[in-house]
């Protein structure tokens, strides 16, 4: 049975913008992440089935998690819950970003909630393509330290920049030859995390951008998770199909 045109377009609208989805039920009386302040609106749900979740959170089933602002639902069926991640505590702590009854056709939902995930992923990856002011296959054959702040000098997210020497192998975009040098953030402050950090050895599709800066002799940087991409044949083609 295929799943309501309803279902459908609650999934499609909400989950673009869901990266915690599950199904579960409101637990009364259970109390929210000490996270909380006591005179905060907040549930506490029990997570039952994981639809789409963050490797680091896709253990989560059987697990309570906190949500903040609920918006209105009914507490005495099982829902599916879109959220985004807020905080990390005993329990998670999340925002609702909305919610629907579970539908008797759940593998079918998992499948489309799959689905779109992963066109979400590839249009803000095409999106991301499209900015780059290069696309490089190249292998990392050096990396150093290149922020001018010292010690003192630094601020509460400063990126502490590295610059990594690309071995350029391939242009996909630009015209890019030989070595070129790229900058990244070293830094494991939350500002930059998920910010590639090349090593040497590293072979990899580099998508390069400019911020503005030029530190250490390098204007063109890595920020973005999706700014080191695996480099084979296959994601290679389909790179260069998201750019035509």
């Amino acid at each position: 049975m295929a799943l309501p045109s309803a279902v459908r377009a609650v999934v499609r609208r909400l989950g673009p913008e869901a990266p915690f989805i599950f199904t579960g039920h409101v637990e009364e009386g259970a109390a929210p992440s000490s996270f909380v302040p006591p005179s905060a609106n907040a549930i506490v749900v029990r997570v039952e089935r994981v639809l789409r979740a963050a490797p680091a959170l896709q253990g989560q089933s059987g697990q309570l998690v906190t949500i903040l602002n609920p918006a209105p639902g009914s507490a005495a069926r099982r829902q599916v819950f879109f959220v985004k991640p807020a905080f990390y505590g005993e329990t998670i702590g999340v925002r609702e970003l909305g919610r629907m009854n579970v539908p008797d056709e759940i593998e079918d939902l998992h499948t489309l909630v799959g689905e779109v995930a992963e066109e979400t992923r590839t249009e803000a990856l095409r999106a991301h393509l499209a900015s780059a002011e290069a696309v490089v296959h190249a292998r990392v054959v050096g990396a150093h330290r290149v922020s001018e702040t010292t010690a003192a000098t630094a601020s509460e997210h400063d990126p502490d920049w590295w610059a990594a020497r690309l071995n350029v192998l391939a242009a996909l975009k630009g015209d890019h030859k030989g070595e070129l040098l790229v900058r990244y953030p070293n830094s494991r402050d939350v500002k930059w995390i998920g910010a590639p950090r090349p090593r040497e050895g590293d072979d990899a599709v580099f998508l390069l951008h400019r911020d503005g800066l030029h530190v250490g002799g390098a204007a063109l940087v890595l920020l973005h998770a999706i700014d080191m991409l695996p480099a084979s044949a296959q994601d290679i083609r389909r790179i260069r199909g998201l750019m035509q």
